[in-house]
């Protein structure tokens, strides 16, 4: 799995990736109980600097996802 520091994640705007969604719009946080708004998950294969994957967030999207690939417009 790749680790990525800040400035390689710069090298993903504009381009497309897939994300691996494990918290669905709507869905309850398992912990806190709060209701997830966007679709959320992470880019697979992508270690952020925290060690775990990177997360994305997919906006413009209103209907509950297991999946998706799109193009990142923010980091």
């Amino acid at each position: 799995m790749q680790s990525i520091s800040l400035q390689m994640a710069r090298e993903f705007l504009g381009k497309e990736v897939r994300v691996t969604v494990d918290r669905s719009l709507g869905s309850k946080h398992p912990k806190y109980g709060f209701v997830y708004e966007v679709n959320y998950g992470f880019v697979p294969g992508i270690k952020a600097p925290d060690g775990k994957e990177l997360d994305a967030y997919i906006i413009g999207i209103s209907e509950p996802l297991k999946e998706f690939t799109g193009t990142c417009i923010a980091i």
